[in-house]
């Protein structure tokens, strides 16, 4: 099984120049589309590689597993490209060495576990910034392989994140977590000169997440951190941050009811025949103006006691911390709510549990209306509205499609994040960007 395959005259210098991938050397071939490759060391008969396992080079060629690539190079046409078959005959070698190893020739120009070259992949990444992993695939007519798609994004988001400036530490950070297709994601803004930006968006929710996160900013500078009473994030602050004032705010609060409130809706108001119907509910009763929409509603109540309990206690809510509000304020409220609502037991859990967090935020800030509240909810809407994809396309797509903002720091450019605002808009174009493409979501 380990004998040649091909003869070096029948190497191409044509097609090997073509290609242009280091290491690799073309076979003649009429099919101009079809490139029949091998190691360059394939026909150096003193070459023996190290046994990985015992560094041994009493090695020897085993046997040869063909893989076919897809791969892109420069052409005289439309597009100025050409999609090609790349063929590439990979030896494995066995060690007689330790007599136990079999292990394949190194590679450099494709991936574990893509069907694509490096090349070829980073041009499919870049374009899933913005479009759907299926559409890209289309426009270089290739399969359009879910099988990849993860590998083709972590190495573009490797290369991405080592040409990336450090990070400045602000003083302020605020971490909430967003829900997309049943998984939770904590998302890292920090708040610069009153506005909000985006860092970064963790794969999951555990200590050794938020720590490995942690890492990355300067201890000594963080004064204070906006979190959602999460235990595992409460712990890692505490870790890393000992001295820093952990905060649970006023935001966190409304966002938690407005989840209870969505869910009694879900419960008790399937039928409620009310358009927007979610919206409509969750925003503050002064603000709706439309007669027949109020009419709607009152008459939807009647047959409906526990929505509209539900409704009156998130009212009372909402104009409690537009004002001047403490903890005890908070408390009161949640002690009243009825039995018959336990959609808001979580939140009413949060305010017993959370006590100090919430009352160093009423003694330190007092509110967190203005940009920062409503760049949050606009965030979180606007996830929700994308189209399922893989957590690397999702990080891919909130970090790297839009360029960060910058600042000098002791002469060295940092980054702050993309500013809230502007991520948002970027998102929106890349949710109409992939509509047609809808159910494969990437």
């Amino acid at each position: 099984m380990g004998k040649r395959r091909f003869e070096k005259r029948k190497v191409s210098k044509t097609k090997t120049e073509e290609l242009n991938i280091n290491g690799l050397l073309a076979i003649e071939s009429d099919d101009n589309d079809h490139f029949i490759t091998v190691h360059k060391n394939y026909f150096n008969n003193h070459f023996r590689p190290r046994c990985p396992a015992c560094g041994s080079d009493k090695t020897r060629s085993s046997k040869v597993v063909t893989r076919t690539f897809k791969d892109i190079l420069d052409a005289d046409n439309d597009k100025g490209f050409k999609i090609i078959d790349l063929v590439f005959n990979q030896r494995y070698f066995r060690c007689d060495g330790c007599g136990k190893s079999v292990f394949p020739e190194d590679i450099d120009f494709a991936s574990k576990g893509s069907r694509y070259t490096n090349r070829l992949s980073d041009k499919l990444a870049d374009g899933t910034l913005t479009y759907s992993y299926k559409r890209v695939c289309d426009y270089y007519s290739v399969p359009a392989s879910t099988a990849s798609v993860g590998a083709i994004m972590r190495r573009r988001i490797q290369f991405w994140e080592s040409s990336m400036d450090p990070i400045y530490t602000p003083e302020t950070l605020a971490i909430f977590e967003v829900e997309f297709y049943k998984r939770i994601y904590p998302v890292v803004f920090t708040v610069h000169n009153g506005e909000p930006y985006c860092l970064d968006i963790l794969e999951e929710s555990t200590e050794q997440a938020y720590i490995a996160f942690f890492k990355k900013l300067d201890p000594n500078k963080v004064k204070k951190i906006y979190i959602d009473p999460v235990e595992s994030l409460y712990n890692a602050i505490q870790f890393y941050f000992p001295s820093v004032a952990v905060m649970v705010t006023d935001e966190c609060i409304l966002r938690y009811a407005r989840v209870a409130l969505h869910d009694v809706i879900y419960r008790d108001g399937k039928r409620m025949p009310l358009k927007n119907k979610y919206a409509t509910l969750m925003q503050k009763k002064a603000n709706i103006t439309e007669v027949y929409t109020k009419r709607q509603m009152a008459s939807s109540f009647q047959s409906r006691p526990i929505l509209k309990a539900a409704y009156d206690h998130y009212q009372k809510l909402i104009t409690l911390i537009e004002g001047k509000w403490q903890y005890s304020d908070i408390k009161a409220w949640t002690d009243t709510l009825p039995d018959n609502l336990p959609e808001f037991g979580i939140l009413a859990d949060v305010v017993k549990l959370f006590e100090d967090n919430i009352k160093l935020f009423c003694e330190e800030i007092g509110s967190t209306s203005g940009p920062y509240s409503t760049n949050v909810s606009d965030f979180i809407t606007t996830i929700n509205e994308m189209p399922f994809c893989i957590f690397d396309v999702l990080r891919a797509r909130i970090i790297f499609s839009a360029p960060p903002d910058t600042i000098v720091e002791n002469d060295t450019k940092k980054r702050i994040g993309i500013r809230v605002s502007r991520l948002i808009n970027k998102l929106k174009e890349i949710n109409e960007n992939i509509k047609e493409d809808r159910y494969y979501g990437l």
